[in-house]
C-alpha cells in the first residue's frame, strides 16, 4: 500500500490531503485532511468553548479529531 500525502502552502496556513482516505477499511474512520495549528492546546480550548463535537482527546501531544456541522471527522494537528 502506498500512501501519498499533499500538502498545500497557503498563505498563512496550510492544507494536507492523506490519500489513505481511500483506501477500503480507512473510508469514514480517517479525516480526509487536516489543519495546523502553532498550540494545539489552544486549539482544542477555542474548539471546545466553540461548542464543535471533538471525537478524540489530543493524541500524541499533537493532535485531536472533531466533526464538522455535516458531520464529517476532520483533524487539527501541531505539526
Amino acid at each position: 500500500m502506498v500512501l501519498v500525502i499533499y500538502t498545500y502552502c497557503l498563505w498563512t496556513n496550510n492544507i494536507v490531503l492523506d490519500s489513505k482516505i481511500f483506501f477500503r477499511g480507512y473510508i469514514f474512520k480517517t479525516p480526509p485532511f487536516y489543519l495546523n495549528t502553532k498550540n494545539i492546546e489552544k486549539a482544542f480550548e477555542y474548539m471546545k468553548n466553540k461548542n464543535v463535537e471533538i471525537t478524540t482527546k489530543i493524541e500524541n501531544d499533537h493532535w485531536f479529531n472533531f466533526k464538522d456541522p455535516d458531520g464529517n471527522h476532520l483533524m487539527i494537528c501541531q505539526c
